[in-house]
């Protein structure tokens, strides 16, 4: 289950597929900003503190999703490791959230 649910469109599995192209992206984007924000904080916890530092100085920074990102790889060995269950447990949620609501509906 957990793999097939990561290999679902995030846009179907919450219905932003049907909103207007811009707003998809719009979403998606923040969507990926929120699973970033996730792995940076299991990633912070789990590093030593220089590391910790150094990614703080370069957060201070207000540096472009991709200098982040590198920044990350560098300083977290297992980062593509912790976004694959960052993703999955974001997904996750939505499914969750998604069958709640469609049982309220329900009753």
């Amino acid at each position: 289950m957990t793999h097939a649910l990561l290999q679902r469109d995030l846009s179907d599995l919450i219905g932003l597929n049907t909103l207007p192209e811009e707003e998809r992206e719009t979403m998606l984007a923040n969507i990926g900003s929120l699973i970033l924000e996730s792995v940076m904080l299991r990633a912070i916890a789990g590093m030593p503190d220089a590391d910790a530092k150094r990614l703080g100085e370069c957060i201070a920074t207000d540096p472009a999703p991709e200098v982040l990102l590198e920044v990350l790889q560098n300083l977290v060995p297992d980062l593509e490791d912790l976004m694959e269950e960052e993703t999955l447990a974001f997904k996750q949620e939505c499914v969750d959230v998604m069958e709640r609501q469609s049982t309220k509906e329900v009753v």
